[in-house]
């Protein structure tokens, strides 16, 4: 009984290398007595055979060098016991596959990762938009709330005493200082009333457009010239954008615009005055020009008449002012502010 190490075979015969305890020798099989298939290294076997030894022996007075067994037939070659499937070789491709294994999840956990931070990135952005967008509501909920109480309120309350001034200072019962008293109080109610309907139109978000910008200031320029001499009239785009505006952007080019319509009013000695709103290459354009008397430099007239405050408001709002005026060839004031 030995273990086989190892087997070959050539045109002649069939050669076993096998172990027994610490002996090592051969076997071998003639090919023309059959051929073992079925025995693998690290088989257990039993052999019967003939011993051939090799050198030394009773002659000589000592042992035998080596020997090997000569085998008669492939019957004389029986297994008792197969190798185990546990081999180096196998250990070896096992780890080997485990290797694998664990760099292939090791990638795919490193991009699973990934994937999760940029899910969580975009999660917390989109939590963050909704969160910017759930505040614009509330704010422009309780814009319109003001918007309403100022209107309703304060707006009611204020056309209440111009009604009642007016009709007392035209009462000939009631002494002249005390009529002349209810006359300015009549005019400075229309004036606060004129001044609350502006604040209430910058306040309210239903407003917050291109469109509504420009019809506010059509109306309010047809009104502002609507008791005086001057022709007033529009060049306005009909075909405006829906392009929201925030309160403080409508709010600067109402007071520029108005402004530019009071310097008109009240210096330019004017007959004509046009009020243009251009929208060309994302550049809202608004034109105040008037065929009044001019001026002859721009620091005369901005020292009574707001011209840096005019430019200040525009340029808060990343646009920009200009005022063309040359004497006897009136003014032009020109408000540009671009979109991105």
């Amino acid at each position: 009984q030995a273990t086989l190490v190892n087997s070959s075979a050539n045109s002649l015969e069939q050669v076993f290398e096998l172990q027994a305890g610490n002996r090592g020798f051969m076997a071998r099989l003639e090919k023309n007595n059959g051929f073992a298939t079925d025995v693998l290294p690290g088989s257990r076997l039993d052999l019967v055979g003939v011993y051939a030894g090799q050198g030394g022996g009773w002659a000589s007075s000592r042992g035998i060098d080596y020997f090997e067994l000569l085998l008669n037939s492939a019957s004389d070659v029986r297994v008792l016991a197969r190798p185990s499937w546990w081999t180096v070789r196998h250990t070896l491709t096992v780890l080997g596959g485990m290797a694998f294994v664990i760099l292939a999840a090791s990638v795919w956990i490193i991009g699973l990762r990934r994937q999760v931070e940029e899910r969580t990135k975009r999660l917390a952005v989109e939590i963050q938009r909704r969160e910017q967008i759930e505040l614009q509501r509330a704010l422009e909920a309780e814009r319109a709330r003001i918007a309403q109480d100022l209107h309703d309120d304060l707006g009611a309350t204020l056309t209440q005493i111009r009604f009642l001034s007016a009709i007392e200072s035209a009462d000939s019962l009631v002494p002249q200082p005390t009529r002349e008293r209810l006359s300015q109080v009549s005019e400075k109610s229309r004036q606060m009333v004129t001044t609350l309907d502006e604040i209430v139109w910058a306040v309210n978000p239903a407003n917050d457009s291109m469109r509504s910008l420009a019809d506010y200031l059509r109306h309010m320029a047809a009104e502002y010239f609507r008791a005086t001499t001057i022709n007033c009239r529009f060049d306005v785009d009909k075909s405006l954008p829906l392009r929201p505006l925030t309160s403080e952007v409508r709010h600067n080019l109402f007071l520029t615009v108005r402004e530019a319509l009071n310097n008109s009013a009240k210096h330019s000695h004017a007959t004509e005055l046009w009020l243009r709103i251009h929208w060309r290459e994302n550049i809202l354009r608004i034109i105040v020009e008037d065929n009044g008397c001019g001026f002859a430099s721009e620091p005369t007239l901005a020292r009574g008449n707001g011209l840096v405050n005019m430019r200040q408001r525009m340029e808060t709002i990343g646009g920009s002012f200009v005022c063309d005026a040359r004497p006897n060839s009136g003014t032009i004031y020109r408000l540009e502010l671009p979109f991105v």
